[in-house]
C-alpha cells in the first residue's frame, strides 16, 4: 500500500514542481511520512513500517 502512496505522492510532486529533478528525488521526499509511524501508545519511541523495512540499505541511505 506504501507503494501506492509513493507513487502518487512522487506523481503530485513532479507535477508540481514542474519535473525540474529526477522521479527518483520525487520518490525520495515522498518517504517522508510513510516510512514510519508514531506509537500508539503515545511513547516517542518510532515504528517504521513494513514498507520500510524491506527497502535495501542502500536505498534507505539514498532516501535519508
Amino acid at each position: 500500500m506504501t507503494g501506492h502512496y509513493i507513487n502518487v505522492i512522487a506523481d503530485a510532486l513532479a507535477d508540481y514542481d514542474k519535473n525540474q529533478r529526477s522521479y527518483q528525488f520525487y520518490e525520495d521526499i515522498s518517504w517522508e511520512r510513510l516510512s514510519e509511524i508514531k506509537d500508539k501508545n503515545g511513547n516517542n519511541s518510532i515504528i517504521y513500517t513494513e514498507a520500510w523495512k524491506k527497502l535495501s540499505l542502500t536505498e534507505k541511505q539514498n532516501i535519508l
